[in-house]
């Protein structure tokens, strides 16, 4: 048994520390000033923990390099929603964790690419940034005001134009749709 002489030691001891441990406690059940000594002691002891705790942390913090706003959403976007302060909040991550198309800047007022969900990080490529920024070169924006019922439509979303009887475009880009 290679553990039988540490075996052997733990048992010497805890046999000589309990008998002493066991008049410490009676002592300090009887003189309140050895309290007070004790749970002073015991603060300092838990704020110097604390205080190492909290100085480990900065550091590790620090060792991740320089800290950039993001946004994150608070809760479910889809194509053509525009955001809104309470869709979004604003979060600092490390630059180094941050892909390069990520909005340092407030992106309150823009519209919605593409489906994002509570918690993802708003990027430029789920967010038109200007109001061209999701026309393909050579395309044109128009708006169109339908005098009818129109099926159900989405940013993003494909659709054929018609007008007097006659198909304009076919495979057009709903950019948004508002009522």
């Amino acid at each position: 048994m290679p553990h039988a002489p540490l075996h052997r030691a733990a048992h010497r001891l805890r046999r000589t520390l309990t008998p002493w441990l066991r008049s410490q406690l009676v002592e300090l059940q009887r003189d309140p000033r050895r309290q007070r000594l004790v749970s002073f002691a015991l603060a300092t002891i838990a704020a110097l923990i604390v205080g190492l705790a909290l100085l480990n942390l900065q550091r590790a913090s620090d060792a991740l390099g320089a800290r950039t706003n993001a946004y994150l959403t608070t809760r479910e976007l889809r194509p053509g929603d525009t955001i809104t302060a309470t869709a979004i909040r604003r979060a600092e991550h490390p630059t180094a964790f941050l892909p390069p198309t990520a909005l340092p800047d407030s992106p309150i007022g823009k519209s919605v690419r593409q489906h994002v969900m509570p918690g993802e990080l708003l990027t430029s490529t789920n967010v038109h940034i200007s109001s061209d920024d999701h026309v393909p070169r050579g395309w044109r924006v128009v708006a169109i005001t339908a005098r009818s019922t129109l099926p159900p439509l989405e940013a993003g979303s494909r659709a054929d134009v018609i007008a007097r009887a006659e198909v304009v475009v076919t495979g057009a880009i709903v950019v948004s749709v508002s009522d």
